[in-house]
């Protein structure tokens, strides 16, 4: 193929799905930073601030998902989680310093002979971020009117080249303040080659490479030399290039490049000073075309600022234009220029621009503030969607975000989910159709989501007096080495596709910025979605043509052939593109290749036909939009005949074509403007009218109120529906070729049957009809035995027959489940063994027509009872369960008992049957109307009855008389225990000399039976009742103990005041009076009392006194 070239508009290629689906962004789930150096850290520094008094923090966005985030120190034990909720931003814990034996993350180490003068690689310093989902992340370094901010890019977007673009460093600090730049691995045996643009602190020289190897995690830090006490040597053009390791691969880097602290100016202006910290972009990620805006003025968000702008080279050769002006004076590896305007940079080759916010006071520069770099984005690494951190340390004022976006983006554009939140406004004066968008927030430690339908490209500060921060607001940074580009090869002209459909034909080209040598396709990764999943392998293959995207030359290579993805989805394989212009090693790139696959498109059309007749014009409309609404643009038309050979075709939304009668398959691919193509087949018949059908009944006969079984034999191929009507008021339409009918039969006894075929509702064959006689079925009534029957019981079987026509009973069969039959109306069985047999009469006609009666009849076996002999019992002996009954042959059922003195629950009450011999029965239940009963006795002895006397209170010395009463019973037996202290233990009432407190055991028995009662004595003391108690809580008489009163049950104590009056009473005096009626005490004085010591003894009276 010819080389074509064709130049491709900005805007078209920033919305084309497959030239951005990379989309490497600063977001991700692992970081890596280092503690870069600070002014602050030198021991005797020039700055108003303690010797390491500088912190540094990191911060982690988190926007639809929560995070969890993990912070870890190469070489330490040092660990932090973090939980991110979703759409929110936290602060980490401060970086560990060192001091007091303390872990220490620190770039540093003392200057001169005690230290590296913190040029060195360090192996336990080495930060590392790790989330399980994906995050925005920040490092924060700052001090005393010191501070710097970077945005962290994740490891998956590291390169293998870079080159370093900072400042002058230049600050009054006495020697303590150095530009820098820090290299860390994410894996081990990384190897890497710098070339210092100057001489080091630590004696490197200019121009002279040398190399370093690094472990996952380990940081290599370089300082440019000092020149004097404001000056040091900048690090700008510094090269750093992973180079082959002993493992024969080279290993991505990250690179941050910064200050100790430095000004900013342009006329060696004395002016404020700031540490700077930022990660570098890879060289694969420099653009061509970057759009810049100013900062504003911290009041005025309307007034744009001056900055200071660097943009570096890898090729000094390298044509840069601003605003389309060729630049000159070259600074060894970049330009400068001063600016408070939006402007446009333009090259030949990759770039990369940083903007710098001068010292105040500097340049021309407005207002508050201080020294920081951003590194821009350019267009071809724009967003649509970022978030960032807001911040107020140190001493910020207000948060900024400066977005150039193009102009239809301005419709959809959202800060913080609000639409027209800008401050200002105003159009890009160097590109049209893209503007400027200023926001301004009082200082916050905040998170800011940006959106738009429109790529953006944007950069967020913070001014404050003597202070700033600043950083890139949020870009991508996929290859510009290579995109995907594929084309339906049914899209209408050259342009590469949004998206693709399932089932259409598409080609695959990579666009390199570089010929390659070697192109693998690794089409097997699509194994089971692409319809060829086979690697694919092109040496020294020729470009197919160029394409220029956003300023941006390409070469386009093709594969062979065409491809048909099978699964919807966003479909992904991996193309390594092998050449001169990839920086690594092994000149090797892996470039990702995204397709947006869509559901296949559906098409629908109509048919318009005569039928009923030989030839007919076909007339074929297409819809003009697809099932999805897309517009469909193309339309192809190819009809076949019934045996697969070609009949015809055309082109267009509608077509028409003359058929013979005849089957014919059509199909319509139709394609929409981006060459998805719905690919729909279909059948039709244009047919003359159809023969005469026949049918046949299945049925060997036709009895009433059962189903004809009617098959149907057209002689015609293409018929659509089978009509019928069986002249009995069933109808019916059929659309299935063969189908059996079932039609009930209804008496009267002939059926007229009609039946018809159609191709159409208006394209129908002749009648045919037939005649069908329908016999009456046999009218049976059968009785069912119900009763419960035994085994090798004669059972009874009878039914009666009758007819509703004039037909004959031919034939009775009766069948019993256990292989015997009889043929007879009624008679008797019987069966051995106990089950549920089926028994089935089947009575037929003399026409055939049957009727059967099924049921089953159960037989049951006898249980064998076991009722054991119960023990007599004693009529107080309480109630007791009766002895088990069980079945001892297994036959399944349910057994309750019966008789006097049986419970509910099936035990016995003595007492409720009485004294005698009462009969106990045991009924059980095995089946239909089956009980069989056993029958048991028992035998109640009467129990004698007692009643004992109350306990006795009595004064010692006492004679008393126990006297329990007793029913009459003949033989009676008694005995006391203990027979302590009485006249005879074997009596019915003894008497008793009180003389202790004594309980007694009283037994009474017959022959049969005893029962037993308890009393007892209890021997009265004299009562002692004291005259004062003192009721004061210091636990000495603070109650009125009344000596031996307690033990005389019922007593009655009444307390009153000198006027009579009863102040308190108490039946019972087992707890002391307090000296309190109503929970509050009484007045100390005099109180009158009277004592009923009830049983039969005097009052007791007196006075008490309370004194307190």
């Amino acid at each position: 193929m010819g080389m074509v070239k064709k130049i491709i508009g900005l805007m078209l290629l920033i919305n084309a799905h497959n030239v951005l689906a990379q989309d490497l962004s600063n977001k991700g789930k692992e970081f890596w930073v280092g503690y870069g150096h600070h002014q602050y850290m030198e021991p005797g520094h020039s700055g108003s601030a303690p010797v390491n008094s500088q912190e540094m923090v990191l911060y982690f966005s988190a926007e639809d998902q929560p995070a969890t985030v993990r912070v870890t120190i190469r070489g330490t034990a040092y660990e932090e989680i973090y939980q991110v909720p979703a759409n929110t931003v936290i602060s980490s814990k401060p970086i560990p310093k060192g001091g007091n034996g303390n872990i220490d993350a620190r770039l540093f180490t003392l200057p001169g002979g005690a230290g590296t003068s913190s040029e060195q690689l360090f192996s336990n310093n080495g930060i590392h971020i790790e989330s399980n989902t994906p995050v925005v992340a920040y490092a924060h370094i700052y001090g005393q009117e010191s501070s710097g901010a970077a945005m962290l890019l994740p490891v998956e977007t590291w390169g293998h080249a870079y080159v370093s673009l900072t400042t002058r460093q230049y600050y009054n600090s006495n020697r303590d303040c150095f530009s820098w730049i820090c290299i860390i691995a994410s894996e081990d045996g990384t190897r890497v080659r710098i070339v210092p643009t100057v001489n080091t602190r630590r004696g490197r020289k200019k121009n002279i490479p040398f190399e370093i190897e690094l472990q996952q995690g380990e940081v290599y830090q370089l300082l440019g030399e000092s020149i004097n006490s404001y000056e040091s040597a900048e690090l700008t053009g510094t090269s750093v290039t992973a180079i082959e390791g002993a493992d024969g691969k080279c290993h991505p880097i990250a690179v941050f490049t910064g200050s100790s602290r430095t000004g900013i100016s342009c006329a060696d202006e004395d002016g404020s000073g700031d540490n700077l910290i930022q990660q570098m972009m890879p060289f694969k990620a420099w653009g061509k075309r970057y759009l810049t805006a100013p900062t504003s003025v911290l009041t005025a968000p309307q007034q744009a600022n001056m900055n200071v702008y660097r943009i570096a080279v890898r090729d000094p050769n390298t044509i840069v234009k601003k605003n389309g002006q060729q630049l000159y004076g070259i600074n060894g590896f970049y330009y400068e220029y001063q600016s408070n305007t939006a402007d446009i940079i333009e090259a030949d080759q990759p770039v990369m621009v940083a903007q710098f916010l001068p010292s105040s006071n500097s340049c021309g520069y407005i207002g508050e503030g201080d020294p920081e770099l951003i590194y821009l984005s350019p267009l071809e690494q724009a967003v649509t969607r970022t978030g960032f951190y807001r911040n107020d340390l140190q001493k910020i004022d207000a948060n900024f975000v400066t977005l150039i976006i193009p102009d239809s983006g301005l419709a959809t554009l959202l800060i913080d989910g609000a639409a027209n939140a800008w401050n200002h406004r105003y159009t890009h004066p160097q590109l049209s159709g893209y503007s400027v968008v200023v926001k301004r927030w009082k200082s916050a430690r905040a998170q800011c989501i940006v959106s738009s339908r429109a790529p953006f490209t944007a950069i967020t500060y913070g001014l404050g007096v003597a202070e700033s921060y600043g950083y890139n607001a949020g870009t991508k940074l996929n290859s510009l080495n290579g995109l995907p580009w594929y084309r339906n090869s049914f899209a209408p002209d050259n342009q590469p596709g949004s998206y693709t459909c399932v089932n259409s034909p598409l080609e695959f080209s990579i666009l390199l910025r570089f010929q390659p040598v070697k192109l693998t396709w690794h089409l097997s990764e699509l194994n089971g979605n692409l319809d060829q999943p086979a690697d694919q392998v092109q040496l020294n293959p020729v470009a197919s043509g160029t394409q220029t995207i956003n300023g941006i030359s390409y070469f386009q290579y093709t594969l062979p052939g065409t491809f048909r993805f099978m699964a919807a989805g966003l479909q992904q394989f991996h193309v390594t593109a092998t050449g001169t212009g990839v920086e690594n090693c092994d000149r090797t790139e892996t470039l990702a290749y995204p397709v947006d696959v869509r559901p296949a498109l559906s098409i629908a059309y109509t048919t318009e036909f005569e039928h009923c007749v030989q030839k007919a014009p076909v007339a074929f409309d297409a819809a003009t939009t697809a099932g999805d609404g897309s517009t469909i643009t193309g339309w192809k038309w190819t009809t076949l005949n019934h045996d697969g050979s070609f009949h015809s075709g055309a082109s267009g939304r509608t077509w028409q074509q003359e058929f013979t009668a005849g089957k014919y398959s059509v199909q319509l691919q139709a394609n929409d403007a981006n060459g998805c193509v719905a690919d729909t087949t279909t059948l039709f018949e244009l047919a003359a009218k159809p023969e005469t059908p026949y049918f046949n009944l299945v049925n060997p006969v036709a009895c009433a109120n059962r189903k004809l079984l009617l098959i149907e034999n057209s002689p015609n191929a293409g018929v659509q529906r089978w009509y019928w009507d069986l002249g009995n008021g069933d109808t019916v339409s059929l659309f299935s070729e063969g189908q059996q009918y079932a039609a009930s039969s209804k008496l009267p006894d002939t059926l007229i049957i009609k039946h018809v075929t159609a191709y159409s509702n208006t394209c129908v064959s002749d009648t045919a009809v037939a005649k069908i006689v329908v016999y009456a079925n046999p009218v049976t009534s059968t009785t069912v035995p119900v009763t419960c029957f035994r085994t090798n019981d004669p059972i009874p079987f009878e039914t009666k027959v009758s007819f509703e026509d004039d037909q004959q009973l031919k034939e009775v069969s009766w069948t019993f489940g256990d292989g015997s039959s009889a043929h007879t109306l009624s008679g008797h069985h019987s069966w051995p063994a106990p089950g549920s047999y089926p028994v089935s009469l089947t009575v037929t006609g003399e026409s055939g027509c049957v009727s059967t009666v099924d049921y089953h009849q159960a037989v049951h076996q006898e249980p064998t009872i076991s009722f054991p002999l119960m023990e007599p019992v004693c009529s107080a002996a309480g109630i007791i369960p009766i002895a088990n009954a069980s079945i001892t042959n297994g036959v399944a059922g349910r057994g309750w008992y019966g008789g006097d003195g049986v419970t509910a629950n099936g035990s016995f009450d003595p007492a409720k049957a009485g004294p005698g011999s009462h009969e106990i029965l045991f009924v059980y239940e095995s089946g239909e109307a089956c009980r069989d009963t056993a029958r048991n006795s028992i035998t109640v002895f009467p129990s004698p009855t007692l009643t004992m006397p109350a306990p006795v209170y009595a004064i010692a010395g006492t004679v008393i008389i126990l006297e329990p009463k007793v029913n009459s019973l003949p033989d009676l037996q008694y005995s006391w225990t203990p027979p302590t202290g009485l006249s005879s233990a074997l009596v019915l009432k003894p008497q008793l000399t009180v003389d202790r407190d004594q309980e007694y055991r009283f037994e009474v028995k017959t022959p049969h039976c005893s029962v037993t009662g308890m009393t007892a004595v209890h021997v009265l003391k004299a009562v002692k009742v004291p005259n004062v108690f003192s009721p004061n809580g210091d636990n000495i008489h603070d109650r009125w103990e009344i000596e031996n009163l307690a033990g005389y049950p019922g007593c009655l104590v009444e307390v009153y005041n000198r006027y009579g009056q009863m102040i308190w009473r108490k039946t019972g005096y087992e707890t002391p009076w307090d000296g309190r009626v109503n929970g509050n005490p009484v007045p100390v004085g005099t109180y009158y009392y009277i004592i009923d010591r009830k049983n039969g003894y005097s009052r007791l009276s007196g006075s008490v006194t309370i004194i307190k």
